[in-house]
């Protein structure tokens, strides 16, 4: 009888497992709720498909253990806009957002880049606009995944202010027109050894004379480097493919 009754309590107390948490679900809500659609087209398609567990919502996936929301792939909907974007900010275990190939014209609250679960936070292929050194300037210390690309993002970043992102693997900040990107001022030293880095169209150096970037002669794990479309000057390094094999 003891026995039973440990097992007892134990199922009821994780329960949840079972189902996604409440507050999770509730957040999704507000977040299907306050999409605004760019044109005519079929609407989200879980929007009306509010089964009580959201870990069975398309585009949703849940940690099978514990039942906390960990991604969230709203790729490639239409959705015009988010009417209450901070509602992302309450999914505190969130490791994955991926709001890429949208129409999205919004600035980015901050707390999108500072939940301290985010792994992945693509905002790529939208109309993402605002200024990106703040952005990046609190991006959560465990990011491994930055792409940006094809935004409207604007501002001067140094790219200093990623020094001590050590897990990250990915960045791409190309095709934002505004954006003026700077690796060599000030002096600094990456902590991050990068594997594909996307920097075409930025306006990459015009500050310090247009060169390629130096830093890159301490990436030894570079499988993907795209500068087109930067005006660099001056001689290809050899060291760039003496130091990388991938």
């Amino acid at each position: 009888m003891p026995l039973l009754f440990i097992v007892m309590i134990t199922c009821c107390n994780i329960g949840f497992i079972h189902g996604c948490m409440d507050e999770e679900r509730t957040a999704l809500q507000e977040i299907t709720e306050s999409m605004g659609y760019g044109h005519d087209s079929y609407e989200y398609s879980y929007r009306s498909r509010f089964f009580d567990d959201c870990c069975r919502w398309e585009g949703v996936q849940c940690s099978p253990t514990s039942s906390q929301l960990q991604a969230l792939h709203l790729v490639g909907n239409n959705i015009g806009g988010l009417d209450n974007p901070e509602a992302i900010c309450k999914l505190p275990n969130l490791q994955w957002l991926d709001l890429s190939i949208n129409s999205i014209e919004e600035e980015v609250p901050p707390c999108w880049g500072n939940m301290p679960s985010l792994r992945t936070l693509d905002l790529s292929k939208n109309e993402f606009r605002g200024n990106l050194t703040s952005i990046l300037a609190n991006i959560s210390k465990n990011i491994e995944v930055i792409d940006f690309s094809h935004n409207l993002f604007e501002g001067f970043v140094p790219f200093s202010i990623l020094a001590n992102l050590s897990n990250l693997k990915h960045l791409g900040l190309s095709y934002n027109y505004h954006l003026e990107v700077e690796t060599e001022d000030p002096i600094w030293h990456p902590s991050f050894q990068v594997q594909h880095l996307l920097l075409a169209d930025c306006n990459l150096n015009h500050q310090s004379g247009q060169g390629i970037p130096r830093f890159l002669s301490t990436q030894y794990n570079l499988q993907t480097l795209d500068l087109s479309s930067n005006s660099l000057v001056g001689n290809f390094p050899t060291w760039l493919l003496q130091n990388v094999s991938s």
